[in-house]
């Protein structure tokens, strides 16, 4: 919140007043709220996305866990509004914030309406944000357990690791079958040259996109 005023005496004199301020993720929300205060705004709006806190106890991460519960009593009240993805991620939230409420705002994939025929070339895909810590671990899962059991009865199977992972992943590039990729600028060639999309996720929150989109796609 103690940057609030500085970002507001940097923001052309045309902002003064704005309908919202909108803060994106639950962290955000003392700049957020503070910013709306201080810019006179119509509505501090915060969209959580997902359920941090429960995303972190999924991880073992307790502290950081309760931090983000203390931190969200103590902002979401003062907002005008609060969404999240999904249904069970709004009713956590509200519950642990104490809020009268917390709408839902989902997520939306498009899905294909046709999709061309496997290509047969034994190909395994994983898409996603590797940044992002659960996504982290399913690759590691994938690389490093799941493909070489598969290959010890489909030896010629290789798997493609697409999305950022700013070289936490480089190290799995070195397992026989596995490319890791890092960020691409258009991910439909890999889905077209993939045979089966993986999603091996043990944890996570929100509405699951990647669950969504990769399911539609191997099934069509």
């Amino acid at each position: 919140p103690t940057l609030a005023p500085t970002i507001a005496a940097a923001l052309p004199d045309s902002i003064e007043g704005p309908p919202a301020v909108l803060a994106m993720r639950i962290y955000l929300a003392p700049l957020g709220v503070s910013l709306a205060r201080d810019l006179s705004a119509g509505r501090a709006v915060i969209d959580a996305d997902d359920d941090d806190a429960t995303l972190l106890r999924s991880l073992g991460d307790q502290e950081s866990a309760c931090a983000f519960d203390r931190l969200a009593r103590t902002w979401l009240p003062d907002a005008d509004a609060v969404f999240a993805a999904s249904e069970a991620d709004a009713a956590a939230i509200a519950m642990r914030a104490g809020l009268d409420r917390c709408d839902v705002v989902p997520n939306t994939v498009t899905v294909p309406t046709t999709v061309a025929p496997r290509p047969g070339i034994e190909r395994l895909l994983f898409v996603g944000n590797l940044t992002y810590e659960p996504n982290r671990l399913a690759a590691r899962l994938l690389a490093s357990e799941i493909l070489p059991a598969v290959r010890r009865q489909r030896p010629a199977v290789t798997l493609d690791l697409v999305g950022p992972h700013g070289g936490t992943l480089d190290n799995l590039g070195r397992v026989e079958g596995v490319r890791v990729t890092g960020a691409v600028a258009d991910v439909a060639p890999y889905y077209a040259s993939a045979d089966v999309v993986v999603v091996p996720l043990r944890h996570g929150t929100g509405t699951r996109i990647n669950d969504l989109t990769e399911t539609a796609v191997v099934h069509q």
